[in-house]
């Protein structure tokens, strides 16, 4: 994509019954969500060009909520519905996102994480699981909701933003940040899950004049490359 980087996408074994559309509808998210973060890169000039990168979860709804307008004007944020918590009960809760798209309800349920190149510490496993598991609990009695009439299609997606996070421990490390360098990361990050492996994936390798140091926590930091996994249900 022009002045943004490049795109990279795994659809995996995504195949059968309305797998087009769901191709389709992530490859458009994941294009407009790297449209949204390189604008506001742009746009910040004044600001020393911020990035969206370097802050947490909030901000990534941020950008995910015109990418996803973009795309269907038909869409809820925090939207109710109730979990099967046993047998017998249920409790209120809410989804990250209903989106309606080609005659199908969307559920997503988003998590965030950063991934530090050095020292790997993370919890991208344990939140992605999370947000499997809030969406395979979903009550039954909420789907009337989601799905009017029978020829509407319900799909579930569970998605988890990684941020690669390089910290800048001497002055020379500024000059080893490759984006390219996080497709064998990235490689390591997906051949690390027992349970509920990721069946698509993308990963956005920055335009080299996006990538800059910001003071973090005491350090200084690039950030080079934004990834994506998903499960599919």
């Amino acid at each position: 994509m022009r002045g943004s980087g490049s795109i990279g996408f795994d659809f995996g074994n995504l195949n059968g019954e309305g797998s087009l559309i769901i191709r389709d509808f992530l490859k458009q998210l994941i294009v407009n969500v790297v449209k949204g973060y390189t604008n506001y890169y742009n746009s910040t000039q004044d600001f020393h060009n911020d990035h969206i990168l370097r802050y947490k979860e909030m901000q990534l709804n941020g950008v995910l909520c015109p990418a996803i307008a973009s795309i269907t004007p038909a869409y809820l944020t925090e939207c109710p519905c109730r979990r099967k918590t046993d047998a017998k009960e249920s409790s209120a809760g809410h989804i990250d996102y209903w989106i309606y798209y080609h005659n199908t309800s969307f559920l997503l349920e988003v998590k965030h994480a950063h991934y530090y190149y050095k020292y790997r510490k993370n919890k991208i496993n344990e939140r992605f699981q999370d947000a499997i598991k809030q969406l395979k609990y979903v009550h039954r009695y909420s789907y009337p909701d989601f799905v009017p009439n029978n020829s509407v299609k319900l799909i579930k997606i569970a998605l988890e933003a990684i941020v690669f996070s390089w910290e800048l421990k001497e002055k020379k490390d500024s000059d080893k940040i490759d984006a390219s360098g996080s497709i064998e990361e990235f490689d390591l990050i997906k051949r690390g899950f027992r349970k509920n492996k990721p069946d698509f994936s993308a990963l956005w390798l920055l335009n080299k004049d996006l990538i800059h140091k910001f003071e973090e926590d005491g350090g200084d930091y690039q950030y080079p490359a934004l990834a994506f996994i998903a499960r599919i249900f």
